[in-house]
């Protein structure tokens, strides 16, 4: 299966996490107000309590979906262009490698 990330290259892989960090972050700042909303409303006292749980999980939920289904797969494209580089470094290198050998035995 191909990432369905492959049009983006590391850096933009690194920015694109960056900023859905501080897109998650607003959320769960948001939620943790709503949360300490409830304790002064006039809501039945358990029923505050099980809305507060709800949100916790909520925020778990969404936490953990969005590592799993966003940033893994944008890490995992860091992980594939930075793994191409290091491929293609080598392959340079055994280039640069062969042709500093022909040149020694064509000087010879």
């Amino acid at each position: 299966m191909s990432n369905i990330y492959s049009d983006l290259d590391d850096v933009d892989c690194a920015a694109q996490i960056a900023l859905i960090k501080e897109e998650q972050n607003k959320f769960t700042r948001a939620l943790f107000n709503l949360k300490f909303e409830l304790l002064p409303s006039t809501i039945d006292p358990v029923a505050a309590d099980k809305l507060r749980d709800i949100l916790s999980n909520l925020e778990s939920d969404m936490i953990g979906q969005v590592q799993d289904e966003i940033i893994s797969e944008l890490q995992a494209r860091i992980d594939e262009v930075r793994e191409e580089d290091e491929r293609e470094d080598y392959r340079a290198e055994v280039r640069h490698m062969t042709a500093q050998h022909i040149n020694i035995k064509a000087s010879a």
